[in-house]
C-alpha cells in the first residue's frame, strides 16, 4: 500500500517515456517520467532510469497480483509522450505494480548516487533512495498521520520529505552535477560527512 505520495499532482503536464513491451497476453505498458527508476535484466535486475531504456531491454512483469511468479518481457517501442497529471506512491519496500509491469517508485533528479567499493556496487540507486525515505516510513509506520497526510505536500503535490532529501543529495553531490551516476564514497570535501549520513541510513 502507499503509505505517502512523493508527487501527486494532477493537472500539470509533463513529459514522460512510454514502453510497451511484446507480452501480447497482458499488454504490459508503462508511462513514467524519464527519471524515474525501472528494473532491466531478467534474473539479475538492475535499476535503469527511463531516459535510458532501450528496445530489446527485458522487464519484470506480473499477470496476476494473487500470482507470486514473475515473468518477464522484452520492450519492444520506446516513445515521448505528454500527459496530464503526475503521481509517485511511495510503498513499504519501494517497488510498484503498473499495468503489469515492475518497477521502482522512486524517480531520482541530477546524478543518481550509488556505493561502490573497488567497482562493486554495494548499493544501486535505487536501494540508496529508498534508503534515504527510511525515516518517512519509520514515522509513518508508527501513525504520525501528519508526516504522511496531504498537509506536507507542497503546491505542486511533492512531499516535504522528497524536497529534504533532494537537496541533500544535490548538496553532496555537487561535485558531479553533469554525471548520471556518481558513488556516493568518492572521495571529496564531503566525505566525512557522506559516511555519516551514509550510516545514519544503513541504521535507520
Amino acid at each position: 500500500y502507499a503509505f505517502a505520495y512523493g508527487h501527486n499532482n494532477e493537472k500539470e503536464k509533463h513529459e514522460y517515456v512510454k514502453i510497451e513491451t511484446d507480452d501480447t497476453a497482458t499488454g504490459a505498458a508503462l508511462e513514467l517520467s524519464p527519471n524515474h527508476v525501472l528494473f532491466v535484466g531478467g534474473m539479475s535486475p538492475v535499476p535503469k532510469m527511463a531516459k535510458d531504456l532501450t528496445v530489446g531491454e527485458i522487464v519484470q512483469i506480473f499477470s496476476d497480483e494473487a500470482d507470486s511468479k514473475a515473468r518477464f518481457a522484452k520492450i519492444t517501442s520506446i516513445k515521448t509522450v505528454m500527459k496530464e497529471g503526475q503521481y509517485a506512491p511511495l510503498t513499504e519496500d519501494g517497488t510498484i505494480v503498473v499495468n503489469n509491469v515492475v518497477a521502482s517508485v522512486h524517480s531520482i533528479e541530477g546524478a543518481a548516487p550509488e556505493v561502490k567499493v573497488f567497482g562493486i556496487t554495494l548499493i544501486n540507486m535505487h536501494q540508496f533512495d529508498h534508503m534515504l525515505f527510511a525515516p518517512l516510513r519509520l514515522l509513518c509506520m508508527f501513525s504520525f498521520d501528519d508526516f504522511c497526510s496531504a498537509d506536507l505536500e507542497d503546491e505542486e503535490g511533492s512531499h516535504a520529505w522528497d524536497s529534504v532529501t533532494e537537496h541533500l543529495i544535490d548538496m553532496l553531490t555537487y561535485d558531479a552535477p553533469d554525471l548520471e551516476t556518481t558513488n556516493f564514497l568518492s572521495v571529496s570535501i564531503t566525505l566525512p560527512f557522506k559516511m555519516f549520513v551514509l550510516f545514519g541510513m544503513i541504521t535507520a
